[in-house]
């Protein structure tokens, strides 16, 4: 993903972020942090849609209305979930755009990736 983003154009500032509370306990891991034009996303890398989890979206965009960052994009490779799943990602994305101002974007991937 990383060669992928910097072909296109992106420069990775950080990989696998690890994003922690004010007392140092671990919230969560962002797996790409990119730029391009002045502009700050973070990507997200699962094998499959049914890695994606609820709570990790909300974290990150809260994460991500405190350091300006306005759009998330999360990867996946295999689109297996169950239609409960699905319902509570797609809640997931509403509430991050709602409570913290941040665009969700799932993209699924045709082949895997590392």
């Amino acid at each position: 993903m990383v060669s992928h983003l910097k072909r296109s154009g992106w420069t990775i500032r950080e990989v696998e972020k690890n994003v922690y509370k004010p007392n140092g306990q671990q919230l969560t891991e962002i797996d790409i942090i990119a730029e391009k034009n002045g502009r700050t996303v973070y990507i997200e890398c699962k094998r499959s849609f049914g890695d994606i989890k609820p709570k990790q979206i909300l974290t990150q965009a809260e994460y991500a209305k405190s350091k300006g960052v306005r759009k998330i994009y999360m990867y996946y490779s295999e689109d297996v979930f169950s239609p409960g799943q699905h319902y509570r990602v797609m809640e997931a994305i509403r509430n991050a755009k709602s409570k913290f101002g941040v665009d969700v974007e799932l993209v699924q991937l045709t082949s895997e990736f590392n």
